[in-house]
């Protein structure tokens, strides 16, 4: 008759992409995960190609940064994760 409760956490992703961006469209905050521990360099670049944001960054599957853009003009960016050796991952966001 006896009972346990443990809390597990899980993460549903994308695995043909290295890097999960999420909300698109964003509002203030834009989450960055990976499907491991690595650390990354991540670039925000307006329309003109002007860098408005480049920060370093511990990404996780369990624990995403989180970018401020609340300082960012409305528009389309494109968001370039560059870590280590891999292939710099590029996609592009709505920030509203």
């Amino acid at each position: 008759g006896a009972s346990a409760v443990a809390e597990m956490p899980v993460v549903v992703r994308d695995a043909d992409k290295p890097y999960d961006l999420y909300p698109n469209p964003v509002l203030d905050v834009l989450n960055v995960g990976a499907g491991e521990e690595i650390s990354a360099t991540i670039a925000l670049f307006s329309a003109t190609g002007r860098k408005v944001l480049e920060t370093e960054a511990q990404l996780s599957p369990f624990d995403a940064f989180q970018a401020d853009l609340s300082h960012v003009a409305p528009g389309q960016y494109r968001v370039v994760v560059s870590a280590g050796d891999n292939p710099d991952y590029e996609a592009v966001i709505i920030k509203l």
